[in-house]
């Protein structure tokens, strides 16, 4: 059996990988693992579920096979990912996905917040390692300098969010390319693109649904993802509906223009090498 996997997608968290999974899906010579984050390099712990475990996600593993697990670029949290990977598929390719910093901070802190993760308010988030970990979720050289060492930076690619929707035929015509992953045009042109995994709309249900829903979608377990398939959508809708009618809407604190200003200057250094790496000027960034 060959290495596996072909390609993987690394992060960045809230960059739109939900969106980028659904639309490799939609590739016929594309096989992704059955559900998104598989989270299988984070840790040796994780891996000891075997490469056996880990080629069973994929169901046609003589497609270009490829999975997307966000958290692997958290090198603040989860160091030492790119040489696991490059230990089982040392000739895979890395896509990594971004969008304006700041705005990925923002969508970052709404979302944990809104989960309830125990935030500081934003004037004060340097000091909490929570508050640390979004910041660093936005020094997006920071998270992909591992790769690059050992990969080797021809074999990463860095795809912009806005592109991405704005594009999404072009986007995976370039995707497919660096893959390997043959596609003809009337294929791409079936492609269809939905913005997944908003964060506008967590503050009319509470924190622990989202987080329920979040364990759910991630479990590995075969029995869980079984049950989950076999309960009617409908019925779903109909129960979130009777939680958010008795929820009062919440909203995350604003970010002040002090705490804006702290942020752009933790990570305007860190924007300024990712430029440099990747030769595009993001110019429409806020840092």
């Amino acid at each position: 059996m060959k290495p596996l996997p072909d390609f993987v997608v690394v992060g960045g968290l809230r960059t739109g990988t939900t969106t980028l999974y659904s639309l490799l899906t939609q590739v016929p010579s594309i096989c992704m693992t059955e559900f998104k984050e598989p989270d299988f390099f984070l840790t040796d712990g994780a891996m000891s579920k075997g490469l056996d475990w880990y080629a069973g996600l994929f169901s046609d593993p003589d497609k270009v096979c490829g999975e997307v697990s966000p958290n692997y670029s958290s090198v603040d949290r989860f160091p030492g990912v790119a040489e696991r990977i490059h230990s089982v598929s040392p000739g895979a390719k890395i896509i990594y996905v971004v969008r304006d910093p700041i705005d990925r901070l923002l969508s970052h802190y709404s979302q944990a917040w809104l989960q309830g993760d125990g935030l500081p308010d934003p004037d004060a988030l340097k000091e909490t390692p929570e508050g640390r970990h979004i910041i660093d979720g936005s020094r997006y050289y920071f998270q992909i300098e591992p790769y690059a060492k050992v990969f080797g930076a021809d074999n990463i690619m860095v795809l912009e969010f806005r592109k991405m929707v704005a594009d999404p035929h072009a986007t995976m015509r370039r995707v497919c390319e660096f893959v390997g992953a043959p596609v003809t045009e009337e294929e791409l042109a079936a492609i269809t693109i939905a913005r997944k995994n908003s964060s506008r709309n967590l503050g009319s249900v509470p924190g622990w649904w989202t987080r329920m829903s979040d364990r759910i979608k991630k479990n590995d377990s075969a029995i869980v993802r079984g049950v989950n398939r076999l309960i009617p959508r409908p019925l779903i809708r109909t129960v979130k509906g009777v939680v958010q009618a008795t929820t009062e809407d919440r909203s995350p604190p604003d970010f002040t223009d002090d705490a804006k200003r702290a942020v752009k200057d933790a990570l305007a250094r860190d924007a300024q090498r990712l430029r440099d790496f990747t030769g595009k000027p993001f110019d429409h960034w806020k840092v």
